[in-house]
């Protein structure tokens, strides 16, 4: 079952400021949760459709002044912009999760 829960512009993460990305980069990207929510630490998880120009990752985040930081990846073939005040993630509470597994590449001895 996904994480997704929100979609409207009250309950998104936004691009804090225009950033521009370098073609084939990751970067990490400013963005603004909304002021009603009160919490030091929030999950960002791309939305389903993917409508942004880059692959966002989802990351848990520690939100600063209503600002937090997403990972994202330019794999075009060329610099994009994103737009201040695009929408590019939706928002999950730690609080909200049931659990979480940490990632484990496989060794040889496993496979």
């Amino acid at each position: 079952m996904p994480l997704q829960k929100f979609h409207s512009v009250d309950n998104c993460a936004v691009v804090h400021r225009n950033t521009v990305i370098p073609k084939c980069c990751k970067a990490l990207v400013p963005v603004r949760v909304p002021r009603k929510f009160i919490a030091d630490k929030i999950l960002l998880e791309p939305f389903r459709n993917n409508s942004t120009p880059v692959l966002v990752a989802g990351s848990l985040s520690t939100i600063n002044n209503w600002i937090a930081q997403i990972r994202v990846l330019n794999i075009q073939p060329n610099s994009i912009v994103l737009k201040k005040n695009s929408k590019i993630a939706s928002l999950v509470f730690p609080a909200t999760i049931n659990s979480i597994t940490k990632l484990t590449n496989p060794t040889r001895e496993t496979i």
